[in-house]
């Protein structure tokens, strides 16, 4: 019963949740850095909960990343799972700050019009571009980007070395995907960049499941 439960804990969090992020990610707003209030202002309660939602399904993908090298705790495996906390600490910091504050702060203005909305625009705008926590630029953002990007490349060399005995055919698909999946969510995880990124993470890992091989050896 327990190896049940393992099983399909590790298809939730490396398929569904995945999948989960593709549909999500094709409603996410793009384009809109230069003027915020004006760009995000229409859908201000969406940015927020769109935010909120996927603060969940950033730490479910983190952790199904992790499972990659579940098996492999040797210099590569651990090195990946280090790389895969920053993504996930950095990534929630920075979405946390430019997704949830900054639609909570232009919901409130709209609901209180008195508020004066200059200084709600430059708040927003200074708080979206603050280059420690906002948003694509900021430090907190390209960390969690260029971790995530390493993580998976360090999960792709530790599963290559250790499942040499598979031949191409069937080791090579999931790690072309998983390099697909690092490659586009270090771009970004709004659309189409973040959907493909999740997508292919999602196929390379039912491949393993329908192999029997990597994570789900």
């Amino acid at each position: 019963m327990n190896a049940i439960y393992r099983i399909w804990g590790r298809r939730i969090v490396m398929i569904v949740i995945p999948l989960l992020l593709v549909a999500l990610e094709w409603n996410h707003p793009v384009g809109f850095s230069k003027n915020v209030s004006q760009g995000l202002g229409p859908v201000a309660a969406w940015w927020k909960y769109l935010h909120v939602f996927q603060s969940f399904l950033f730490g479910g993908i983190a952790i199904g990343a992790v499972l990659l090298t579940c098996n492999i705790n040797n210099f590569l495996g651990l090195l990946s799972k280090v790389f895969l906390w920053l993504f996930a600490v950095c990534y929630l910091v920075f979405d946390s700050t430019a997704g949830i504050s900054v639609g909570y702060i232009l919901e409130t203005s709209q609901q209180n019009p008195h508020m004066d909305q200059n200084t709600i625009n430059e708040v927003v705008q200074n708080l979206y571009n603050d280059r420690l926590i906002g948003g694509r630029s900021s430090y907190f953002s390209l960390t969690g980007s260029w971790s995530w990007l390493l993580g998976i490349a360090t999960a792709i060399i530790a599963i290559f070395i250790n499942n040499r005995q598979y031949p191409l055919w069937k080791l090579a698909p999931p790690l072309l995907l998983l390099m697909i999946s690092a490659y586009s969510l270090y771009v970004g995880h709004y659309p189409p960049y973040g959907p493909i990124a999740f997508g292919c993470f999602a196929a390379a890992s039912l491949w393993f499941e329908v192999f029997r091989f990597g994570p789900a050896s």
